[in-house]
């Protein structure tokens, strides 16, 4: 085959594969946070109390629509009190000095994701077991009574515990117990708008080599999530070296 048609087959391919990714990206799915490298994450061990607290909507903008776990009726937001026992190094940077309690709020979704109001029980943690929660951290004008103000969509994958229950049950694979995991988001890099592939390899292959960490849920997710980004930041790096329109011309 002519070696410019070649060429154009191998860009016309990683076209249609960028493409895709873009229209995959762009559908409603939501992922356990367990296994999301996002850096604006906060992760802390506590319990839940049986409190709760008005919250208000914060920065969300829900819509009046079918969620899955109600109508989706407008409603006053409210969320659950949970008594802090560990935090990470993270969450000890954005907290205040010697945090001991935290309101989780719930949210439902809709089909294309937007939030829709929580329609079950404002108390959606029913027992006091320890466990661990991860959710983004509100600006601290939208905290609830002075207290740091979480919002979670996906409630029914909170928190994460040693052994797992219900909806939290994503991989038979052994598990990091929930003090472990914490420790592991301390240490999880923040990979930029386009991750250093290199950097990325270096990174995965250090966890493979942890006997302690490899073949352990969610780092195996982690793991997993961090390939596709370097493949699709590999992609994208593509160039062309050249351009225009050709004409193929049959040799006899």
């Amino acid at each position: 085959m002519n070696a410019c048609l070649t060429l154009r087959y191998r860009w016309a391919a990683i076209a249609m594969m960028l493409a895709g990714l873009t229209r995959s990206a762009a559908a409603c799915s939501l992922v356990a946070p367990w296994e999301i490298n996002d850096p604006l994450m906060i992760a802390f061990i506590g319990s839940p109390l049986a409190d709760t607290v008005r919250a208000g909507d914060g920065s969300r903008r829900p819509v009046v629509a079918m969620g899955h776990s109600g109508n989706g009726a407008a409603r006053v937001a409210y969320g659950q009190r949970v008594r802090v026992s560990r935090l990470g190094n993270r969450a000890r940077k954005a907290l205040p000095p010697g945090t001991r309690e935290a309101v989780l709020v719930p949210w439902d979704y809709a089909a294309d994701c937007r939030p829709v109001a929580w329609g079950r029980s404002a108390r959606w943690l029913p027992d006091s077991l320890s466990g661990l929660f991860r959710a983004r951290l509100r600006p601290r004008a939208e905290w609830a009574q002075g207290i740091p103000t979480f919002d979670i969509t996906g409630a029914h994958f909170q928190p994460y515990r040693d052994a797992p229950r219900g909806a939290d049950v994503s991989s038979r694979e052994p598990r990091l117990s929930a003090h472990a995991l914490l420790s592991f988001y301390d240490a999880l890099p923040a990979w930029g708008r386009e991750p250093d592939t290199f950097a990325g390899r270096d990174w995965i292959n250090r966890i493979r080599a942890d006997t302690a960490l490899a073949n352990r849920y969610p780092v195996t997710s982690l793991i997993d999530r961090a390939i596709e980004e370097f493949e699709i930041a590999r992609a994208r790096s593509v160039r062309v070296p050249v351009s225009g329109t050709f004409r193929l011309v049959e040799r006899k």
